[in-house]
């Protein structure tokens, strides 16, 4: 009879570890799926995140008050402005909740960009969703908006 409690730890220790690996898999199989996924969004944000850096550039130097720009390029200077937001939103014809959801702001978020000259976002995805939205046409942008909306849900 001594041996039933030796025999119980054994068998709880075993189903532990059985558990363990079980969870262990599952969570392999998590990472290797969410790596797949980075991979997939970094070989789609080429053109946003050089995009993105470059406004980055920009905004720096507009808050510095200079125009910028990047080292051996031939691109004309630009000032980076928050009227470019401004700008960029009535082009697309959003509202500024539209406008929010694409950029990752509440539509304050982006009353207040258009509105106080100065306060550019630091945020990186600000900018390269920013970025993103060049050369949308109206009915692109609110085909965006939708998706994102409905992802929210």
């Amino acid at each position: 009879m001594g041996n039933i409690p030796a025999s119980l730890k054994s068998e709880i220790v075993r189903i532990a570890k059985q558990v363990a690996a079980e969870e262990n898999k599952a969570l392999r199989a998590q990472i290797a799926a969410l790596k797949a996924q980075i991979e997939g969004t970094k070989a789609k944000g080429g053109k946003s995140t050089k995009a993105a850096k470059k406004l980055t550039t920009k905004a720096a130097a507009s808050k510095k008050g200079t125009a910028s720009k990047p080292k051996g390029s031939d691109l004309p200077e630009i000032k980076f402005t928050t009227a470019l937001f401004r700008q960029r939103r009535k082009e697309l014809g959003l509202s500024q909740s539209d406008f929010g959801v694409i950029l990752g702001l509440s539509a304050n978020g982006v009353s207040n960009l258009e509105v106080r000259e100065g306060s550019v976002p630091r945020q990186r995805a600000t900018l390269e969703a920013f970025a993103s939205t060049e050369g949308w046409s109206p009915k692109k942008a609110q085909a965006r908006v939708n998706v994102l909306k409905a992802k929210a849900k």
